[in-house]
């Protein structure tokens, strides 16, 4: 029961990201799930920090 309760949930994030993946436009569910933090410089350089873990080799 509780691999059938997980596989669900693997799915439901699934189907999110897919949605995620095939936008027109950013949104603020965009940004609040996925950004930690956007810095801008005085010289108006931007710097985003992401939630997840960058991948090594990449």
């Amino acid at each position: 029961m509780a691999e059938s309760q997980s596989t669900s949930k693997i799915s439901a994030i699934i189907e999110k990201l897919k949605e995620f993946l095939l936008f027109n436009s950013l949104t603020s569910e965009m940004l609040l799930r996925f950004v930690d933090k956007i810095e801008v410089t005085e010289n108006k350089d931007v710097k985003i920090y992401y939630k997840f873990a960058q991948v090594k080799g990449f």
